[in-house]
């Protein structure tokens, strides 16, 4: 159904918000390439799995969608980080055990199944090696498997020794998504909304210049284009002769570069 040529870039401003929602996860090569890994490491036998990448870059949204994909409860994703080691034992305790306990490591080695749980941790570069040391000794149990999620690894964290090398299934290194699929994200999320005419309102010429200042960083993306969807959709209300067609004009680009400081005025 044809969108009300009023609204449209309204609508389209909205399809751009930063969202936490899994269900509006959108997949190109790469990502699915990522989420395959998780899916492997999930039904294997393996101890850790690291999940690695720059802020913005899809991370989180990434480990949602996958709990998304295996809805079990014993799929554990924790999206905030914990500070203090005995918090993050007293919450295992309290979702693996259903009880705090004094000896987090020996009820689980006496009460649960090989391999029962999968606990995901994101913001992992939060941690100090003590609670890196305790997820260690915990995955050593084979009762709990680990994803572990997060920025960079510091050359002098806990998660280079061997000792803890030595229990890691798999690095997962997440990029950029490429310029190609970055046109793959911008023409999903408009039709899904339904907003099929301006699906074809930027060419990949377009989608480069606004690569060329986020590097197809999703949230730096997503920002840039909520910004020019909110330029487009005051025009429309105020001077809409401008807008001869839904073809976006490269100013607007432009104004929109400006707009967040990638372009001196």
């Amino acid at each position: 159904m044809q969108k009300n040529r009023n609204n449209i870039y309204e609508e389209a401003k909205k399809v751009f918000i930063d969202t936490n929602s899994p269900k509006e996860y959108v997949k190109f090569e790469s990502n699915i390439r990522y989420l395959q890994h998780l899916h492997e490491f999930y039904n294997s036998d393996q101890k850790i799995s690291v999940l690695i990448g720059k802020p913005g870059i899809g991370k989180s949204m990434l480990l949602k969608r996958f709990v998304y994909e295996n809805p079990n409860p014993k799929l554990i994703l924790y999206d905030k980080p914990f500070f203090k080691k005995y918090e993050l034992e007293k919450q295992l305790a309290k979702d693996l055990l259903g009880q705090n306990t004094k000896n987090f490591i020996e009820e689980i080695e006496n009460n649960l199944e090989d391999f029962e749980y999968t606990v995901i941790l994101d913001e992992v570069q939060l941690y100090d090696d003590y609670m890196l040391e305790f997820v260690r000794i915990a995955s050593d149990t084979k009762k709990i498997k680990f994803i572990l999620s997060l920025h960079e690894i510091d050359n002098e964290s806990a998660l280079t020794k061997e000792h803890f090398t030595s229990r890691i299934f798999s690095y997962i290194t997440i990029k950029n998504p490429s310029l190609p699929e970055l046109f793959v994200y911008f023409q999903k999320k408009l039709l899904s909304s339904n907003l099929y005419e301006l699906s074809e309102s930027l060419k990949k010429r377009d989608l480069q210049f606004i690569y060329q200042f986020t590097q197809g960083n999703l949230r730096d993306t997503n920002k840039f284009l909520y910004t020019l969807f909110d330029i487009l959709s005051y025009y429309n209300e105020h001077k809409p002769s401008v807008l001869k067609s839904l073809k976006i004009p490269k100013k607007f680009l432009e104004m929109s570069a400006i707009h967040l400081g990638y372009i001196n005025a």
